[in-house]
């Protein structure tokens, strides 16, 4: 999307919204996750439980992953993660960022006896279909972990348009549009505004359309 179809969007979304000019709304583009699915094969399971069995025996990582403060809500996070697809997954790859310090917690937390339980744990939750060039757990739905056993990698990244997202969500008079475009497939569109989160769909398939005012 170019910068006058950005502009040609930002204006039509603040008519629709009865806002002052275009300088009102704010258009952050996300990236993109293809949907693509294909079977999780023995190897990456291998890979994961090599992943897994070798931290058992490293040293502990004593490095803390940042918390970067955002004013928007869980629940805006997940939708926007929701609407992007989850294209950070893809560092995930075989490993999905479980080191030492993961395996710990989530063996202490869950009181779990052995490290041998843990990693049939995680095996259990390898999903059988994953998305094609992501993290292996990165499943249909999404991450097929639970939160309480994903990385802090995981939990607490915010990428760069997460961050952008912020600036003006609880502002009056102000909105955000978030698109993920994605290729030979509809826009995906989430409209923040006012502290409130809801997803955005304009009458035209593709946002650069002009023939078509927000419905």
């Amino acid at each position: 999307m170019n910068d006058r179809e950005k502009l040609q969007v930002r204006t039509r979304v603040a008519k629709h919204l009865g806002l002052a000019g275009a300088e009102k709304v704010d258009l952050v583009v996300l990236p993109a996750m293809e949907v693509r699915m294909e079977a999780v094969t023995p190897g990456r399971r291998d890979e994961l439980a090599a992943s897994i069995d070798a931290e058992f025996y490293a040293r502990p990582d004593k490095s803390k992953v940042p918390q970067t403060p955002t004013p928007l809500d869980d629940a805006s996070v997940l939708a926007v993660c929701g609407t992007c697809r989850g294209a950070c997954c893809k560092a995930g790859e075989n490993h999905a960022f479980l080191t030492r310090t993961v395996l710990s917690r989530v063996k202490a937390e869950q009181r779990i006896a052995t490290d041998a339980s843990l990693l049939e744990s995680y095996l259990n939750r390898v999903p059988e279909l994953a998305r094609e060039g992501s993290c292996i757990y990165h499943g249909a739905q999404g991450c097929a972990l639970p939160r309480a056993m994903r990385s802090e990698t995981c939990n607490r990244f915010l990428c760069y348009p997460l961050k952008q997202l912020g600036r003006d969500f609880s502002r009056t008079g102000y909105a955000q549009l978030a698109v993920s475009t994605v290729a030979q497939d509809e826009d995906r569109m989430l409209l923040l505004r006012e502290g409130e989160t809801t997803p955005f769909r304009p009458e035209s398939r593709r946002l650069g359309h002009t023939d078509a005012e927000p419905a």
